[in-house]
């Protein structure tokens, strides 16, 4: 059950990073975003089931991250007040993520600290292939590496991104979608394929 979470998770959150600029820093604070709205929907969600709040509990949840994230959001605004205006209600697609994902344990015997160290894991793997997305498309797209410094957003120039204008799209957001669509789609098939590989090796043992 475990192995159907990680895809779940990480497919639901391909999506909010279809709204950031393609730019490294950008990605930074998603990746932050990410792992605070993890860590506290994880034991809201547990505490919820604890609890038993059948009717009230999706209402529940739903209110506390996007309560969460609209934090986050002031927090950035005191920090890096121009990223925050940039980003604007692309701050809350990551919530609603969270909330596609569930972080539903599929096994109720799981203790709070095996669904949180599973949660956090699936976390960590999407943070890798975000940063390394974001970084990608801000040196094709733009020839430069931003980052966050002590006045801000600040960014490295490493080429004139004109010379090389024809892939300059997959730092657009639909270049990001198409790339992201390509990536799914690609994943989609090697699990595929895999799933016979597997199941035999499961039957044969």
């Amino acid at each position: 059950m475990r192995k159907r979470f990680v895809p779940l998770y990480f497919s639901a959150s391909l999506a909010c990073m279809i709204p950031f600029p393609g730019r490294f820093a950008y990605g930074l604070i998603l990746v932050a975003e990410v792992f605070m709205l993890v860590f506290a929907a994880t034991l809201l969600r547990d505490a919820i089931r604890k609890l038993e709040f059948v009717r009230i509990g999706n209402l529940l949840f739903m209110s506390f991250i996007v309560s969460l994230t609209m934090l986050f959001r002031q927090i950035l605004t005191a920090l890096l007040p121009l990223a925050a205006l940039t980003l604007g209600f692309a701050l809350y697609v990551p919530a609603v993520s969270a909330f596609v994902a569930g972080f539903v344990p599929s096994d109720e015997t799981m203790g709070v600290k095996s669904i949180l160290k599973r949660n956090m894991s699936a976390a960590a793997l999407f943070s890798c292939f975000a940063l390394a997305f974001f970084l990608l498309r801000d040196i094709v797209g733009f020839g430069t590496i931003t980052y966050i410094g002590p006045r801000g957003i600040a960014e490295k120039v490493l080429f004139d991104s004109g010379r090389i204008a024809s892939v300059s799209f997959f730092a657009t957001i639909p270049g990001a979608l198409i790339a992201l669509a390509l990536i799914l789609a690609v994943s989609v098939f090697i699990a595929a394929k895999s799933a016979p590989a597997e199941k035999a090796e499961t039957s044969h043992d």
